[in-house]
C-alpha cells in the first residue's frame, strides 16, 4: 500500500510592505516533483480598507495599476525565476512547477505604493510524495553517488560529514570534509556544503556537467540519487536526515 509523506522546503513571511517580495532561496527545476503551498494572515493595501486574506480583494478601483493587473488587488502571488507572476492566494495544491529558478513571494498592490500596506502572510512551501514500502525515513546517514561513480556514505559530525566508502562502488578512504559531492536527479553533480548561519545546504553547480537553468543557490534540501539509481530527497533533521522518495 502507497504511503505519504511531506518534506517542509521552506517557512516564511511576506510582509505587504514590502515591494521586492520575500525571496525563499528555494531553486525550482521543471524536472522537480510538485510542491504545495499554503499562505495564512490578513493585510490592508491603504489604512482605509480591509483587511483582507491571501486571495485579496476583487474588483478594486486601482486594479488595473497593480503589480500584477489580472490578480486581486491585496492577493499573494509568487515568481519562479524570470517566470510571470502567479497567483498564490490561500494556496496551491500538488502544484506542477513551471519554470526553472528561485521561488519569490509577492503581495500585490501599486509599485511605489507600498508604504501605507499593514499586515503579513505565513507560507509555507511543502513537498507531499508517495511512495510504496517506503513512503519516507529517518536516517542519521545518506548514501551517494559521487563523480566517477563510486558510492559512499556520509553522516554528520557537527556541521561538516563523515564519507565512509560503502555500497556497490566505494572508493577512497575514510575521510571529514566539510563538502559532500553528490549526483543529482539529472546526473549533474553537485558540491554542496552546510552553512551553520542560513541552517542551509550551500549547493555549488560543478563545471563539469552544469546544464542550463543550474546556479549556485541555498536551500534546505539535496536532491541525490543513491547507489541503485533511485532519486530521493534529504532534509537535514537533527543529526541526521529524512528522505522522501521521488516518483
Amino acid at each position: 500500500m502507497a504511503e505519504q509523506s511531506t518534506s517542509l522546503l521552506w517557512s516564511g513571511t511576506l510582509q505587504a510592505t514590502s515591494e521586492q517580495g520575500v525571496k525563499t532561496g528555494l531553486i525550482l527545476n521543471t524536472r522537480d516533483p510538485k510542491i504545495t503551498i499554503t499562505a495564512k494572515g490578513s493585510a490592508k493595501f491603504w489604512p482605509g480598507d480591509g483587511p483582507w486574506g491571501p486571495e485579496g480583494k476583487s474588483n478594486d478601483s486601482n486594479q488595473d495599476k497593480m503589480l500584477d493587473p489580472k490578480a486581486n488587488a491585496g492577493a499573494v502571488l509568487m515568481k519562479i525565476g524570470t517566470g510571470p507572476y502567479r497567483v498564490v492566494g490561500s494556496g496551491l495544491s500538488d502544484w506542477t512547477i513551471r519554470e526553472d529558478g528561485e521561488l519569490t513571494f509577492f503581495f500585490n498592490d501599486q509599485p511605489g505604493d507600498y508604504g501605507d500596506n499593514s499586515g503579513s502572510f505565513d507560507i509555507n512551501v511543502i513537498r507531499s510524495q508517495n511512495g510504496t514500502n517506503d513512503g519516507g525515513h529517518y536516517d542519521v546517514i545518506l548514501n551517494y553517488i559521487t563523480e566517477g561513480g563510486t558510492t559512499w556514505t556520509a553522516r554528520w559530525v557537527g556541521d561538516i560529514f563523515l564519507h565512509t566508502p560503502a555500497g556497490p562502488n566505494p572508493g577512497g578512504t575514510e575521510h571529514q570534509d566539510t563538502i559532500i559531492v553528490y549526483k543529482m536527479w539529472d546526473d549533474s553533480f553537485w558540491q554542496a556544503n552546510w552553512d551553520a548561519v542560513t541552517k542551509k545546504f550551500h549547493h555549488v553547480p560543478l563545471p563539469t556537467a552544469n546544464p542550463p537553468g543550474r546556479v549556485e543557490h541555498e536551500d534546505v534540501i539535496l536532491n541525490y540519487v543513491t547507489w541503485d539509481g533511485s532519486r530521493w530527497t534529504a532534509v537535514r533533521d537533527g543529526d541526521g536526515f529524512y528522505h522522501t522518495p521521488a516518483k
